[in-house]
């Protein structure tokens, strides 16, 4: 009896031989280190990353003895909880840089990876959810770029975890300066209002994880998590690669 194969399922056979065949005859360079390696963050590199662990600050994901950290007793953030996988330094922070700024896109499934690995091994995070939304980039600078580096990794984490990601229910709409070319204290104004919602019923009573790369003083996801209260979501979970601490 003749096996039936449909379309989607050949596209992806194909891909998969080819993709064999690209890395026998051009084996994957950790970009990272620079090495010769079985993927493009190696297992070294890897190793080496400093993955955050309880006891965390549950508002902003720094860590700490107890409770909350002392800045945000004296903030007021939109979004309800934050974690991190890792600290934004070293290893993590070079897989990060090269990801986004070097517009090395194959580092979207080893650090998505990363993320799953984390949202897995977090019960209390994964039960907290029940769609995914990305944080967006302009469209300008998405075109810049070619890709949102938040919407990649977002996309492999639904796919992982089976939750529905909404890729077009928050906008970019106000191009902004990068935030890392700024000083701290100028990151909040900085991203004020540039976030407007799309399509409000995608979300309007449910459980947001709002998914980005970097969390340094929460401005871009509080920003976001503005725009998202305004479409009636219930809870804002946010969710990050690393967290400057």
């Amino acid at each position: 009896m003749a096996l039936a194969i449909s379309t989607s399922n050949l596209k992806a056979v194909i891909s998969e031989v080819w993709l064999g065949f690209v890395d026998l005859i051009f084996p994957p360079i950790c970009l990272v280190c620079g090495e010769v390696q079985e993927k493009y963050l190696c297992t070294d590199c890897a190793s080496k990353i400093s993955f955050l662990t309880p006891p965390l600050c549950h508002r902003c994901a720094m860590p700490l003895v107890d409770g909350v950290c002392n800045e945000c007793r004296d903030l007021e953030f939109a979004f309800d909880t934050a974690y991190s996988v890792g600290a934004y330094e070293g290893v993590l922070r070079d897989a990060i840089h090269a990801f986004k700024y070097k517009s090395q896109k194959v580092l979207s499934e080893p650090l998505s990876n990363l993320m799953i690995e984390a949202l897995s091994a977090n019960n209390r995070l994964r039960a907290s959810v029940d769609v995914i939304v990305p944080v967006p980039i302009h469209l300008s600078r998405k075109r810049l770029r070619g890709f949102n580096q938040s919407e990649l990794l977002a996309a492999q984490i639904g796919r992982a975890m089976k939750l529905p990601v909404v890729m077009d229910v928050l906008i970019k709409s106000s191009p902004n300066r990068a935030q890392i070319d700024l000083p701290l204290d100028m990151r909040k104004s900085n991203v004020e209002g540039v976030f407007s919602i799309n399509n409000a019923d995608a979300v309007y009573g449910r459980r947001v994880m709002l998914v980005d790369d970097v969390f340094t003083t929460g401005s871009t996801c509080d920003s976001a998590s503005v725009a998202l209260r305004s479409a009636g979501v219930r809870e804002i979970h946010v969710f990050t690669l690393a967290r400057s601490v």
